[in-house]
């Protein structure tokens, strides 16, 4: 996913290159979200196994994986929007965006604070799986 990352960005900046000044890879935090992005990708992927070993199914772990990265932050900041922002930054999309973008957003984590909540719920995710498949698969 790196590899496609970068990939991206240089056909993405040579496309735009004739309407607007564009970027490299040594300006700023480009080089940190190129690669944030293809990490953060990643890590969903791996994610979205963990529940699909965990769930056992292949439409339910894609509903889950939908719920967890694009519904569950949206209803935290709706529902408890006094402090649904603070928890949606600790969610995957929350702390996965801290390390992908460079745009500032409002009770962001760090970059590489969210680099290990992402890395923290992939690792919980994996571990669950690992202990549900051998209660369940032993």
């Amino acid at each position: 996913m790196i590899a496609a990352s970068v990939v991206a960005f240089l056909v993405a900046q040579a496309f735009l290159s004739g309407y607007r000044p564009t970027y490299s890879l040594a300006d700023g935090s480009t080089l940190r979200v190129v690669i944030g992005t293809g990490v953060y990708l990643t890590l969903v992927g791996l994610l979205g196994s963990a529940l699909a070993w965990i769930i056992r199914s292949t439409p339910g772990a894609l509903v889950a994986v939908v719920g967890l990265i694009l519904i569950l932050p949206v209803l935290f900041e709706l529902v408890l929007p006094s402090w649904g922002t603070r928890i949606a930054a600790y969610l995957p999309t929350g702390a996965g965006a801290s390390f992908s973008t460079s745009l500032p957003m409002p009770h962001a984590l760090s970059p590489w604070v969210g680099l290990g909540v992402m890395a923290l719920w992939v690792v919980v995710g994996l571990a669950v799986a690992s202990v549900v498949l051998r209660r369940r698969d032993a």
